[in-house]
């Protein structure tokens, strides 16, 4: 009776509860349509207790897993937990994204088996804070103390969110917090946001020696590529802000940060000249990332921008639709996440160089010719010399005969190119495009390729104007990927 429309057990003007009584009848219609029944057992002043059942087909189209970087996969976990089933759980899931998990039930057994394998140091260690006999606050500070963090990264679990414990935490060196019950999503997360991390503390360490030994007053970090550069970051996710923004402060960037895609083109109208870049998340509330950025490129057509801003796609969905999408819409690159800092930096820099070089990343640190030399040049390199040596079996008397090729005709090609828009024939300039893209692909770099591509894209699309523009801004490249072939035909003459 109480799965019936407007039927309640106390149906009296007086009743305590309130409500329509039709949540059960609706309750009751959907099982229907699946093909069940729904039943209910109930004990007055105990409670009760509803169960269902349904018939379902099994769905053709199957979700991607997600997919730690491959750098991860195959790391050791050390996970240390007195709950049987919470460990049984983190296990699992580990295993399924290519981890190997020891367990152990106590801080005492985890202590012992990272004595028992020296040889094979764990690459993480999620511990419990609470557990008997020994904590895990007490017992990381005891690796601490014998040296056996070092490089390690490390996440706390526990059932509640007390500062004490983060502050102790982050005097132990740990990289992450979970508040019990784990999400399988929110340690993904925190797995790779950890490995990165560490990852970029070994890199900065590694390169404040560098810079050291070759800049003797230690004027290490300001000569760095990113250093003074401005980028406005759309991400309305929590951790990932911590992630990317400190990670951009760590590097000296300057960071606006906005959490939608409506603030993130509001920013750009209002302030057209005070970024460099943009990182801009694809999926946000009230507008998403595809949307900000057409919005983006359409005010910088309407207000003639002498360059539009380099704008990067941040998003979880790495299917080739969803790179075309980024595209399509007028992004210049594409990291899919969780975001890998290395990826990240590179990317940054590759857009601070080629803005450099081209004299329009505004106001930023000044760079004398030692600080634009070899370093800059290295993380803006075009020439993708290793692939095409892959590419031709390693023949190099190969790769300088295309490599040549390439050079007699690309100039040829841009000509025809720009004649053929002086002239409104798109048709024709979309064949020269076409033309430099299956000489491009032998020999440069993924992005480079992919910004001819989107100048293809851009065409079909009938925007004829944007993709002018597109072109125009990227024939300094080509420019650049000749004189890094030139460079390498010099040093490898036969």
């Amino acid at each position: 009776r109480i799965f019936e429309k407007f039927t309640q057990v106390d149906s009296s003007a007086t009743r305590k509860y309130g409500g329509t009584g039709l949540g059960l009848a609706i309750a009751s219609g959907l099982v229907q349509l699946m093909g069940g029944q729904i039943r209910v057992q109930s004990t007055v002043g105990v409670g009760s207790t509803f169960t269902f059942t349904a018939r379902l087909g099994v769905s053709s189209e199957v979700d991607d897993e997600p997919t730690l970087p491959a750098e991860i996969k195959g790391r050791r976990v050390l996970v240390v937990d007195d709950n049987d089933t919470n460990r049984q759980i983190l296990c699992e899931m580990l295993g399924r994204w290519g981890l190997k998990a020891v367990a152990a039930a106590s801080a005492e057994e985890a202590w012992r088996i990272v004595e028992a394998e020296q040889t094979r140091p764990f690459d993480f260690v999620l511990s419990d804070v609470h557990m008997p006999g020994i904590d895990g606050v007490t017992f990381l500070q005891r690796l601490k103390d014998a040296g056996r963090l070092e490089g390690v990264a490390v996440l706390m679990l526990s059932s509640s969110d007390g500062a004490d414990v983060r502050s102790a935490g982050h005097r132990l060196g740990v990289g992450r917090f979970l508040v019990k019950p784990i999400k399988q999503s929110e340690l993904f997360d925190a797995l790779v946001a950890a490995m990165s991390a560490r990852e970029e503390d070994a890199s900065s360490r590694s390169t404040s020696v560098v810079m050291s030994n070759e800049r003797p007053t230690g004027a290490g970090q300001p000569g760095t590529p990113l250093n003074g550069l401005r980028v406005l970051v759309a991400e309305d996710s929590l951790p990932n802000q911590k992630l990317i923004v400190g990670a951009l402060e760590r590097w000296s960037v300057q960071t606006t940060l906005v959490t939608t895609g409506a603030a993130a083109v509001e920013a750009v109208r209002t302030h057209p000249d005070a970024f460099d870049a943009v990182l801009m998340d694809v999926q946000m509330p009230e507008m998403d990332g595809l949307e900000a950025t057409r919005r983006i490129r359409q005010f910088e057509r309407e207000s003639q921008a002498a360059r539009p801003i380099p704008i990067i796609a941040m998003t979880a969905h790495a299917r080739d639709s969803d790179r075309q999408a980024c595209f399509d819409a007028g992004m210049d690159e594409y990291l899919s996440k969780p975001i890998h800092l290395k990826q990240l930096r590179t990317a940054l820099e590759r857009h601070a160089a080629r803005q450099a070089g081209a004299g329009s990343l505004a106001d930023a640190a000044p760079r004398d010719a030692a600080s634009s030399g070899s370093a800059d040049e290295h993380s803006a390199r075009l020439f993708a010399r290793e692939a095409a040596v892959r590419r031709l079996n390693g023949d190099l008397r190969w790769l300088r005969e295309v490599s040549e090729a390439f050079l007699h005709e690309y100039p040829p090609t841009v000509r025809r190119a720009r004649d053929a828009i002086a002239a409104g024939d798109f048709e024709e300039f979309g064949r020269q495009v076409h033309r430099l893209l299956g000489a491009l692909r032998g020999l440069a770099d993924a992005p480079l390729c992919e910004r001819f591509e989107r100048v293809e894209g851009t065409l079909r699309q009938g925007d004829a104007e944007h993709a002018r523009r597109q072109f125009d801004e990227s024939v300094p490249l080509l420019q650049q990927l000749a004189a890094e072939i030139r460079a390498w035909l010099d040093e490898n003459r036969a």
